[in-house]
């Protein structure tokens, strides 16, 4: 059993009609003490179930694991560095799917969170990572303004093993607003897209949070490690019109949306 881990909002209480959503993954959750029994933010979920749409066409057996470290309103809690990486170390995944961090460092609040949280993280995280072995896919962000300043900060930029995923409009145009600077490897449709919460119930959502999952789940379901992953988004990347120099800031290699929709279009879930 491989896992796919979801460090985000969603916790253990995860209803009978979420899972019935994708035959053959298995979900579990996971959340502090502090956290227990409280309401669960829809974000986590809705990120699980991205991932999880391209994961059930995998030969391999997945587990989707969510560990929840914000509360009900999506505020980080005291000690959710620690909480994470003790859950990483006890349950190994194969993968980790992130959609938070640091964007903006022209902001207060960027230059806060990243002095105060995901710059501690970051330097634990590392050699965690070194030991295990596994996989990372983190949000490129939500932030960006267009102004020349790069928008990824901390922890995506502040790790060289970061899948850094970006957001583009059905279209194929990227988002105006999804995150842009070095490190960014590739954008997946997180515009207006369909996803549920944890009672299967489904809603309108956008961002850089929503892509981060489908591209691990796509990862997963091919069976791919670090190199293996961006051999094929250099090969197979659907790249904008035009003359760029690739990787580009705002949308790294291209588009890998084909992929996620081929693995979640499978009969074994009858189409979407």
């Amino acid at each position: 059993m491989k896992i796919l881990m979801i460090a985000d909002t969603q916790g253990s209480a995860i209803s009978d009609a979420y899972r019935e959503l994708v035959p053959g993954v298995e979900f579990r959750g996971v959340e502090p003490d502090a956290l227990r029994g409280q309401d669960c933010l829809a974000h986590g979920a809705q990120c699980g179930w991205l991932a999880a749409r391209a994961l059930a066409e995998a030969e391999d057996d997945w587990r989707v694991l969510f560990v929840r470290l914000m509360d009900k309103a999506g505020k980080f809690i005291a000690g959710w560095e620690d909480f994470l990486l003790d859950q990483i170390a006890l349950h190994e995944p194969a993968i980790v799917s992130r959609s938070w961090g640091a964007w903006d460092g022209d902001t207060q609040l960027g230059g806060v969170m990243a002095r105060l949280t995901t710059e501690r993280f970051a330097e634990a995280y590392a050699p965690l990572k070194r030991e295990l072995g596994f996989l990372d896919f983190a949000a490129a962000g939500n932030n960006d303004e267009n102004d020349r300043d790069p928008d990824i900060v901390y922890p995506q930029a502040a790790l060289d093993f970061s899948h850094i995923i970006g957001s583009h409009r059905r279209c194929g145009v990227a988002d105006g607003w999804s995150a842009d600077g070095s490190g960014m490897e590739c954008c997946m449709w997180g515009s207006g897209i369909q996803a549920p919460d944890q009672f299967a119930r489904f809603f309108i959502v956008f961002g850089t949070s929503e892509t981060a999952p489908k591209a691990a789940g796509v990862c997963g379901a091919y069976g791919l490690d670090d190199a293996g992953w961006l051999a094929l988004v250099q090969a197979t990347a659907v790249q904008p019109s035009g003359d760029w120099d690739l990787p580009h800031p705002k949308w790294g290699w291209g588009s890998m949306e084909h992929h996620w929709q081929h693995l979640a279009l499978k009969s074994r879930l009858g189409g979407v």
